[in-house]
């Protein structure tokens, strides 16, 4: 039964990065859980808005990495900020949401 939403590990996330990070670097781990058992306690991650294509996410793991590490230039834009969704994959299915802010 689908009986739980996730949750995500803590209401917002705050991750600084350097402007010279490079491409594919982790940037942080967005974390959700979802105490359901099997299919209906997996969840997957997904940027619902923000970040400018400059982050991608992996949608099992919550790792939130650089795409091209050129894409970073603190004096044109010093922060991002991005909504996530956690959805699990039961049916129906829960979601959740969270905030995250990225330093540069």
């Amino acid at each position: 039964e689908n009986d739980n939403p996730p949750q995500f590990g803590q209401p917002d996330f705050h991750f600084a990065v350097p402007e010279n990070f490079t491409g594919g670097a982790l940037v942080g781990t967005v974390s959700a859980t979802d105490r359901d058992s099997a299919q209906n306690g997996k969840v997957d991650h997904f940027i619902v808005e923000g970040g400018d294509g400059v982050f991608r996410l992996d949608f099992a793991s919550g790792q939130l990495t650089l795409v091209r590490g050129d894409l970073l230039d603190r004096e044109a834009v010093s922060g991002y900020t991005l909504s996530i969704r956690v959805q699990d994959r039961g049916s129906p299915s829960h979601s959740a949401f969270t905030t995250v802010n990225v330093t540069v």
